[in-house]
């Protein structure tokens, strides 16, 4: 058994030329950046009121 090179990059660019090629629908790039906001906002929303929480139960421990 000799030592064999992988051929893994021999297919990488025909890939690459593959997933360009296509043709973009803007609706669908629409659709995808207004969830994407959704989920940044809700993202934010979870984070403030996950932080808060986690203050008002240090808070709480101190003062017991």
């Amino acid at each position: 058994m000799g030592y064999k090179k992988s051929n893994l990059g021999v297919y990488t660019t025909l890939l690459k030329v593959e997933s360009i090629s296509k043709t973009t629908d803007i609706s669908n790039i629409l659709k995808r950046n207004k969830t994407e906001e959704q989920k940044e906002k809700l993202l934010k929303i979870y984070t403030i009121v996950g932080s808060s929480c986690l203050a008002f139960l240090l808070v709480l421990f101190i003062f017991l």
